[in-house]
């Protein structure tokens, strides 16, 4: 796991939520963040039968049939429904770095108050999982965070960009995306469960 230097910052509440439930007729942008995903696992050496995706939010046959695909590749029940599991697994092929196969991601989606620029996710977590935070940002927004934990054992594994690519901090640690998009942060445990808020600024 990457450790970096974080910021204190002050912040305001903000809201949440775990990725929707999604099947053929969803919209959004939950789906778009699908199709995106899938568009990567495409790229993966070996992985034969997934069609590149257009990224326009809606559900139809052609990711449906992505989804369906993904799933027969990966061992998964074959419905076509994306919930937790297909998510988790989502995650687990398509971001950047190995992980355990027993790893289990858990995806939110962050939404800050209205007019608000940053934000406080406060959660617990146990050994094992991971939890996906996807954020939307402007080319050349920069991104600070800070995590704190009573355990002392949640650190931010890694900031992935819309394109896969990981942010590496750049003068004075100042993390800034290069284009607009979904983007991920990625938080993990050194070990054992964890309790911990993490504040995000974008700006």
């Amino acid at each position: 796991m990457k450790h970096m230097r974080l910021f204190s910052m002050q912040s305001t509440s903000t809201v949440s939520r775990p990725l929707a439930v999604l099947r053929s007729g969803s919209t959004g942008n939950d789906v778009r963040l699908l199709q995106q995903r899938l568009n990567i696992i495409r790229t993966i050496p070996g992985l034969t039968g997934l069609a590149a995706l257009t990224v326009d939010g809606n559900f139809g046959p052609r990711t449906a049939a992505g989804v369906r695909r993904f799933q027969t590749l990966f061992n998964l029940t074959v419905d076509g429904i994306v919930g937790p599991q297909t998510w988790s697994v989502l995650f687990r092929e398509s971001l950047p770095g190995a992980f355990s196969e027993t790893a289990n991601f858990r995806p939110f989606r962050v939404e800050f108050a209205p007019g608000a620029t940053s934000g406080i996710v406060a959660t617990s977590s146990v050994r094992g999982d991971f939890e996906v935070y996807v954020v939307n940002a402007k080319a050349g927004q920069i991104v600070r965070l800070n995590i704190t934990s009573p355990e002392d054992n949640a650190v931010i594994d890694s900031i992935v960009t819309a394109n896969n690519q990981e942010l590496i901090p750049g003068i004075d640690d100042i993390l800034r995306f290069p284009l607009t998009g979904d983007h991920l942060i990625v938080v993990g445990k050194t070990r054992g469960n964890a309790t911990y808020q993490l504040e995000i600024l974008i700006r």
